[in-house]
């Protein structure tokens, strides 16, 4: 009786080991699931509502000029002084890949170099070229032109804002996003989503598209130096152009 009492003993405690490795098991089973979970998720958000968004510091040396598109000039400007300078149209689609690549890298030498010191007036006309592939280039066409119908001394810096989160999440420019980094900036970004969901200026950005191809621009950036226009992201090619107009 003792012999058998052992070995249903050994059988008991075998059994029990048993369990006890499947419900060790299971539950990093579990476990593992869970973090899948949380990566996706994460992965998720990051990928489609975008993350913490980017921020600028304003300009002072620059100034907002009345026009009616997105226009800036030295900040101790005058209207005798903006009739003198070279006039520089830049066509950009928020969307273009050429177009963040030109704000990360040489608008702010534009800037510095041309606007600030009184020798150039920049225009921006923000155009959808891209609206096809991509809804940002619809999107952040529209709120450019909510912003600066809204707010013009703060359009600058939300413009540098948008290209600073430039492919952020597939819907980096939302109308939510577009009025969220207007919010950023100190402009009423209801206002502004509200704007770009109703396409309340889609034939201000379409009377921009068609100014650039009349103007010989095929893509983006574009640029028109006065009478002169080419294509893109050539910083050499812009400031030889801006140099020949002011010898």
């Amino acid at each position: 009786m003792s012999e058998e009492s052992r070995i249903e003993r050994k059988k008991k405690e075998k059994k029990k080991g048993g369990d006890d490795r499947e419900e060790s098991e299971f539950w990093s089973y579990v476990a593992v699931v869970g973090i899948l979970g949380i990566i996706v998720l994460v992965s998720y958000f990051l990928f489609f509502s975008g993350g913490a968004a980017a921020e600028v510091e304003p300009w002072d040396d620059v100034q907002a000029w009345d026009s009616q598109d997105p226009t800036m000039v030295a900040a101790d400007a005058t209207e005798d002084d903006v009739e003198e300078m070279v006039e520089v149209t830049y066509y950009a689609d928020f969307a273009c890949p050429a177009c963040a690549s030109f704000e990360a890298n040489s608008f702010p030498d534009l800037k510095d170099d041309y606007v600030a010191t009184g020798d150039v007036k920049l225009t921006v006309k923000p155009v959808d070229f891209l609206a096809a592939q991509d809804d940002n280039s619809r999107t952040g066409a529209l709120g450019a032109r909510a912003v600066w119908e809204q707010n013009r001394s703060a359009y600058w810096t939300w413009h540098r804002v948008m290209f600073a989160n430039f492919g952020d999440g597939a819907n980096w420019a939302s109308a939510s996003n577009v009025g969220e980094y207007a919010n950023q900036v100190g402009i009423d970004g209801d206002a502004v989503e509200q704007s770009v969901e109703q396409g309340d200026h889609v034939a201000d950005v379409q009377r921009s598209a068609n100014e650039a191809r009349d103007a010989g621009v095929t893509g983006t950036p574009g640029f028109v130096v006065n009478d002169t226009s080419f294509t893109g992201d050539n910083y050499q090619r812009l400031t030889d152009e801006i140099e020949s107009e002011l010898d």
